[in-house]
């Protein structure tokens, strides 16, 4: 089936606003995004409009609705780990030449790495979220040779957990107390 066909089968008068709604759609990371994201047009909701497109497809429904709990169940799961970071503490910050001004604060962010992603944390016990930062902090300190710039040598990392408390770690990835 066509684009054009697939647009007329789900019910739309106008080609063009069919396509566009069906472009639109395509255009979503996943079903989930497309539900999340509002879309209306002169003719149907993102739900509607999906349940249609499943009808003239032959897709099961119970099959996008499956889908679509397993996606709000994960989104639900990643929302608790929004905060979760690990940062540095750090010694001997870089000094510079007299004269020579420089702003640390535009620097802070550098103390905080990029990961433990949401999507490796969502599903995960704690224990297996511990071996995992275990895991990142040795890889980061390798990668780094243990030297941040601006801020000087890394002496430990702090593990900002899902439960509102933090972690420290040395620089082989130990956990050495809570904090």
């Amino acid at each position: 089936m066509s684009k054009e066909e697939v647009v007329k089968s789900i019910g739309y008068y106008s080609t063009k606003k069919g396509l566009k709604t069906l472009e639109t759609f395509l255009m979503h990371e996943d079903i989930y995004a497309w539900v999340e994201s509002g879309y209306r047009d002169s003719k149907y909701t993102a739900v509607e409009f999906l349940s249609k497109l499943c009808e003239v497809l032959d897709i099961d429904a119970a099959r996008w609705s499956n889908e679509l709990d397993k996606d709000r169940i994960f989104v639900q799961e990643a929302e608790k780990f929004r905060s979760t970071h690990i940062s540095m503490n750090t010694t001997n910050p870089y000094t510079f030449p007299p004269g020579v001004s420089f702003d640390m604060d535009a620097f802070e962010g550098v103390r905080i790495l990029e990961r433990p992603y949401i999507v490796e944390l969502v599903g995960r016990t704690d224990k297996e979220i511990f071996i995992l930062i275990s895991k990142i902090i040795k890889e980061h300190y390798a990668d780094s040779d243990g030297r941040i710039f601006p801020w000087g040598d890394i002496v430990s990392y702090v593990y900002h957990h899902s439960d509102e408390k933090s972690y420290l770690f040395d620089i082989d990835g130990n956990q050495i107390e809570n904090i």
